[in-house]
């Protein structure tokens, strides 16, 4: 009887062990967005600059900004190459993004022998960005870089960038290059 009672409790506590272990696996929060669901009627919100560079996971959606975001610490993200565009020759940006007149400061990308680079990279016809503004960006690129975009098909609104923005062709600061709208 002892025997069977020791059994159990080893049992009992692996369980436990492998229950805590599993549990520690899987954030409490695993929303990468502060709120929305990435509908027109409900966008994702973006609060910081992690949920920003989240924007990847679903190019085709819908987001907004609901505060200031210092961008700083890009200078320090992946061994210095910075922040990751949003949106690339292969996976292009096609969604709505809404600044609601929010500044993002700071914003770093150095990708020296990359194309299309910007906060977006690539974005399609059917993406729309606006009332958003970067302040004192810095960037590099090869061809097509712009502090907001680096290659424009959409439509941007009311938006503006201040900073350095370097490449070798298509440069800008506000888009590199642009077959959209600009108003």
């Amino acid at each position: 009887m002892k025997k069977l009672n020791k059994t159990i409790k080893k049992i009992g506590l692996c369980s436990l062990f492998l229950l805590i272990t599993m549990s520690m696996s899987f954030p409490a929060n695993a929303t990468p967005f502060a709120g929305g669901d990435g509908t027109a009627g409900n966008p994702y919100q973006i609060s910081t600059i992690e949920q920003l560079q989240n924007l990847s996971s679903d190019l085709a959606a819908n987001y907004k900004l609901i505060n200031d975001i210092d961008a700083s610490g890009t200078i320090n993200w992946n061994s210095g190459a910075g922040f990751e565009p949003i949106g690339n020759a292969l996976n292009k940006f096609a969604g709505t993004f809404n600044g609601q007149g929010y500044e993002i400061k700071g914003l770093y990308i150095n990708r020296p022998i990359e194309d299309f680079v910007g906060l977006f990279g690539f974005t399609l016809s059917s993406s729309k960005i606006n009332n958003v503004g970067l302040v004192d960006v810095n960037m590099t690129g090869v061809y097509k870089v712009g502090g907001l975009v680096g290659y424009s098909s959409g439509t941007i609104t009311q938006s503006y960038s201040t900073g350095n923005v370097n490449g070798e062709g298509f440069t800008g600061g506000l888009v590199g290059y642009s077959s959209g709208k600009i108003n």
